[in-house]
């Protein structure tokens, strides 16, 4: 074989190393937007090429494309879904024209696998064309949104996966903490009482939240333009080719797609990708709150709350020494903070855009994988390196509780709140806790007390002295 081989198009020719696969036109944009060195996610890739073979099924099956020639473009997609050729895709996510760039270069790979596969040489395209035999009934913007929703679902499974087992942590401890009381916290303030399990427990369920709006944002992907071609019209496509390829696409992802309602709604906007993220971006804010309240909560120990212990993951200092932080919840938190700005770059994306299709495809599906892979390994980690492992120091706890100056609220049904809070500054005076005073001065009944220290009482509505 050849080292070159020569390639031409309306532009002029171009010399091809015949160890590649793409032809001129991605040459072209090499050569264009060799920008960062950031390639397309190997999801995406994966999704792209089984729309392809999906395309080059269907256009079998309508008698469109010879059995010979198609079967050659499916197993030239058969290998590559199977992990070969990989490396032939080389175009950065920084490429204009709603992915034009990408799809062309797509072709090109598999025409020249499948020309192979058929005995002749790489860029014999009067035999297998990128253009008119693997790239038949499609266009280049529907393929790569079609391809961009796949991918986008598959991952969104991994995230949904990856939330249920936090919040299934979040369940198992607050039902271990259930019974330690503690003072809640209003502006860093001691406040009535309340259950470590209760505060685990809204982990849980805002987890849940999150989760269920991912779930629902998620569904509207299942809707694809394929075969709408360009304006998402179906320009150029047979009459069953839509309906054929979205079941073959089912088939073939094991993911339940359907034909969406308008074409093309779906090829001019990205509103389902920008709604997607700012659900997000909602996960990634709650994750900032939630990393941050468990830092504080395990704070210390001399000097910080002390409340819960976090497992020793790494050391923390190169100077202090023993000193391990809460590297998996900071890691969350950053994490989530890229969350954040991704939503930005995917919203300026969806709306900076000329009319009939969106040009900034590549960078909207990038930012949005690449925002899925890094929470979804996060939230992983902490799940089983944090969360699981965390355990509550119950004495410490015991001790913030009885000395807490916020028990005195429960006296202010009976004894009115002014002459309540006196008894902070008695308290103060003669060095005795809250709890102390108040049975030393007899302001509540043992049965009273008793309630007052039973967590299943005092944490949950009800909980009322008598005057």
């Amino acid at each position: 074989m050849s080292p070159k081989r020569i390639e031409k198009d309306i532009l002029g020719e171009s010399e091809i190393s015949n160890l590649t696969y793409y032809g001129i036109n991605t040459v072209r944009s090499i050569q264009v937007s060799k920008i960062s060195d950031i390639l397309e996610p190997l999801d995406f890739i994966i999704a792209f090429i089984q729309v392809k073979k999906a395309c080059a099924l269907v256009n079998i099956e309508l008698g469109l494309l010879s059995v010979e020639k198609g079967g050659a473009i499916v197993k030239a997609c058969d290998e590559m879904l199977a992990g070969a050729h990989i490396s032939q895709f080389v175009i950065d996510i920084f490429h204009g024209g709603a992915g034009a760039a990408f799809n062309m270069s797509v072709n090109e790979i598999i025409a020249n696998r499948a020309l192979e596969i058929l005995g002749y040489p790489r860029g014999s395209y009067g035999v297998v064309s990128p253009f008119n035999d693997v790239n038949m009934s499609q266009a280049d913007s529907d393929v790569f949104n079609s391809a961009a929703r796949i991918s986008v679902i598959a991952a969104s499974n991994k995230l949904l996966e990856a939330l249920n087992e936090l919040k299934s942590a979040f369940l198992k401890k607050s039902l271990e903490f259930d019974f330690l009381l503690k003072p809640a916290k209003v502006s860093y303030q001691d406040s009535v009482p309340v259950t470590l399990g209760q505060e685990f427990l809204t982990y849980a369920e805002t987890i849940k939240k999150c989760g269920d709006d991912i779930q629902h944002a998620k569904k509207r992907f299942s809707c694809l333009n394929i075969g709408g071609t360009e304006a998402g019209t179906g320009f150029n496509s047979h009459a069953d080719f839509i309906d054929r390829v979205i079941s073959k696409l089912s088939e073939i992802t094991k993911i339940d797609v359907e034909k969406s309602e308008n074409l093309v709604e779906i090829a001019s906007s990205a509103y389902d990708f920008m709604n997607y993220s700012s659900r997000l971006k909602n996960l990634a804010a709650s994750l900032i709150k939630i990393s941050s309240e468990l830092s504080i909560m395990a704070s210390g120990p001399a000097a910080g709350f002390n409340e819960i212990t976090m497992p020793r993951l790494q050391l923390g200092s190169s100077l202090v020494p023993a000193r391990y932080n809460p590297v998996a919840l900071e890691n969350l938190a950053m994490v989530s903070m890229q969350i954040s700005g991704i939503d930005h770059i995917i919203t300026l994306a969806a709306v900076n855009t000329p009319p009939g299709l969106n040009v900034n495809m590549p960078v909207i599906i990038y930012n949005l994988l690449f925002g899925l892979k890094i929470l979804t390994n996060s939230i992983n980690i902490v799940t089983e390196k944090c969360v699981a492992e965390i355990s509550a120091n119950e004495e410490a706890l015991k001790k913030k509780f009885e000395n807490s100056p916020a028990l005195v609220a429960a006296l202010v049904p009976r004894i009115g709140y002014n002459e309540a809070a006196t008894l902070i500054g008695e308290a103060r005076l003669y060095q005795k806790t809250l709890l102390e005073l108040i049975i030393e001065k007899k302001l509540m009944t043992a049965e009273e007390i008793g309630a007052l220290k039973t967590p299943r009482k005092v944490s949950e509505p009800g909980f009322l002295l008598k005057k």
